[in-house]
């Protein structure tokens, strides 16, 4: 989306002055608030604003068809640029996967930088499906800089990064310093992360990530990319705060409290099957010896560690049996 810099210019109130130049003539401006172009009455006063048209039509922002290489200016990190005013914008946070206001300076920057909030969505939205460290997978190459530099070249070395043209990891030589996060220290790791982020289709991660243990993961010395992070904690059935090294890691990890909570949340650890526990889960009482005993047939579940099917008065002995396989059980 290129923006023309008459729009980016903040509109001077001065021209809908009386300035008794010329004949009152209808021009229109580019409202940065709201993103629309709005009418006003002229009469020739001047000003050094440029954000002055004479119809609605020049008073749009020019733009030109999105390319996929326009739309990854939404990964690069929010930049105010370098000079003194402050003109509201938009740029995708790629933490939160969402589109958030923010001050433009007026100079520099980055492409991440969006005059309406319809236009930042209309092309990062497709990001929303990504998670932080996923999006790195969608950055582009970046070989690092320092070959000269001995400071550099002890964290230099092969370094494989994703190939979004590809669909795949590849290995290049990192050069010890700088780079972007699309960079990863092994093969295993690349594909771990990357290959299984899709920006075209909805994917709802396997409940077996809330059992895996919290990992910092670990990044070449030097570097910081430390994160802020959740992950699930199966023994206290909670979410917990960590910190991510921002490297490695593994897939234990959510953006956000909400993120967390909304595909983990409550859920027990399968405990394994063993006698003790069996026999804790399926009597919620304390029987009562009177010649008679109970037959208590389980089942495994998916769901449930057991499944208590039916009771069944004998005469004998209590039984139960699980996955197929009967097994006495005396009461003391």
């Amino acid at each position: 989306m290129n923006i023309a810099e008459h729009c980016i210019d903040k509109f001077d109130s001065h021209y809908t002055d009386s300035c008794g130049v010329g004949a009152w003539a209808e021009k229109w401006y580019f409202d940065h608030l709201t993103g629309l172009c709005h009418p006003f009455w002229y009469d020739g006063c001047l000003s050094t604003s440029q954000n002055i048209f004479n119809d609605r039509e020049t008073s749009l922002p020019s733009s030109t068809d999105v390319t996929s290489k326009d739309a990854y200016r939404c990964l690069e990190e929010k930049s105010p640029g370098m000079c003194k005013e402050k003109y509201p914008a938009y740029f995708y946070n790629k933490e939160t996967r969402r589109c958030e206001p923010f001050a433009y300076s007026g100079c520099a920057g980055n492409g991440n930088r969006f005059l309406t909030l319809q236009q930042c969505e209309s092309i990062c939205n497709q990001f929303r499906k990504l998670s932080a460290i996923e999006t790195d997978c969608y950055l582009p190459l970046s070989v690092g800089s320092g070959r000269g530099d001995m400071h550099c070249q002890k964290d230099a070395g092969f370094r494989y990064y994703y190939n979004k043209d590809y669909g795949r990891c590849g290995k290049f030589w990192y050069f010890g310093c700088g780079g972007n996060g699309n960079r990863f220290f092994t093969y295993s790791s690349c594909e771990r992360v990357c290959r299984r982020s899709s920006i075209g289709e909805p994917r709802e991660p396997s409940s077996k990530v809330c059992f895996l243990p919290r990992e910092k993961g670990e990044c070449a010395k030097g570097t910081d990319r430390s994160q802020q992070r959740w992950w699930y904690n199966s023994e206290k059935l909670m979410c917990e705060t960590f910190t991510f090294s921002g490297c490695g890691g593994n897939a234990n990890r959510f953006a956000s409290l909400y993120s967390c909570k909304s595909h983990c949340d409550g859920l027990i650890r399968p405990k394994s099957r063993t006698f003790s526990r069996l026999a804790n889960h399926f009597l919620h009482y304390k029987p009562q010896f009177l010649g008679s005993v109970v037959n208590v047939h389980l089942r495994s579940s998916d769901i449930l560690d057991l499944m208590i099917i039916r009771n069944q008065w004998s005469t004998f002995r209590t039984r139960y049996s699980f996955c197929g396989i009967t097994h006495p059980l005396f009461f003391i």
